[in-house]
């Protein structure tokens, strides 16, 4: 071969590269961290949402506080022989909620839906090439179906309802407020966004979304113990805890998830029905 036809005479600057390709960066960086740190393998398409791990992790971290602290004989612990069965709605095609919560912890279990053809495809190609088929359900969705299909979810027997749903709802409303957030953010090369429209734009935005989650809560109550939602405005926690206390909720729980130094998420959770029986407290100590 003749040596002066290479195009590569000096060693590739990775650094140079990740600015000019700033998608491939951030896609090459979540599979990295999602192969080191557990274990998984994952593909994803150029055009659709590249996961900030973290953030993801965050929210399954939060999951299992709740879970944890809210068991049926409040132990105030992770009881390792309890089985979890969580629904993941909108799980895009990295599937990476059900993918995380099942490396954390051997007995959870994931049921996860999506209403595009593409992102149910990777997502059911990454469930198998992490070899999690029996443990993580892909279904797919429509707008017209109800966001929590329990009809179509295969619970198993060793659970009698849904232990908790997550959902990371698309933020925007509009096209046109997609587009002025992201100017007025000025985003930076790593953080460049690769969604498709289906994945950041709903009718009414997330707090529609998750006011949709909550009236089917209402009518499907202690069918599920915890409803969850990750939302990306402050101001959506205010108006969601409104819309909870209209209807005569008090039984919720708030987190805030900050990644970096301005990267912040919330999450809003809440309990359609009180617990069944009282926390169980130690007898006092004799004097």
């Amino acid at each position: 071969m003749d040596a002066a036809r290479t195009i590569y005479k000096h060693d590739v600057d990775f650094a140079v590269l990740a600015l000019q390709y700033p998608n491939f960066a951030k896609q090459e960086l979540t599979k990295s961290l999602l192969k080191r740190d557990f274990g998984l393998h994952l593909d994803l398409p150029s055009d659709r949402l590249c996961p900030p791990v973290p953030n993801r992790f965050n929210y399954i971290l939060w999951l299992q506080d709740l879970l944890d602290s809210t068991s049926a004989n409040y132990s105030d612990g992770y009881d390792q022989e309890r089985d979890i069965f969580g629904l993941d709605i909108g799980t895009g095609a990295s599937c990476i909620y059900p993918l995380l919560g099942c490396a954390q912890r051997p007995k959870w279990r994931f049921a996860a839906t999506d209403i595009d053809a593409k992102n149910l495809k990777y997502a059911r190609d990454n469930v198998q090439r992490n070899k999690l088929d029996s443990r993580i359900q892909i279904i797919e969705s429509s707008t017209s179906n109800a966001l929590i299909p329990l009809e179509a979810i295969n619970i198993p027997e060793s659970n009698s309802r849904l232990d908790f749903t997550m959902c990371n709802p698309p933020f925007y409303q509009s096209r046109d407020e997609l587009i002025s957030s992201a100017k007025a953010k000025q985003r930076p090369p790593f953080s460049a966004c690769t969604g498709a429209e289906v994945e950041m734009i709903t009718p009414g935005g997330e707090v529609e979304f998750v006011t949709r989650m909550i009236r089917e809560s209402i009518e499907l109550r202690n069918r599920v113990q915890w409803y969850t939602s990750m939302v990306g405005k402050f101001s959506s926690v205010a108006t969601l805890l409104n819309i909870l206390r209209k209807e005569g909720n008090e039984n919720w729980a708030v987190a805030e998830f900050v990644q970096g130094s301005k990267t912040r998420r919330w999450a809003i959770g809440t309990l359609q029905t009180p617990p069944s029986k009282h926390r169980q407290t130690p007898p006092p100590v004799p004097a």
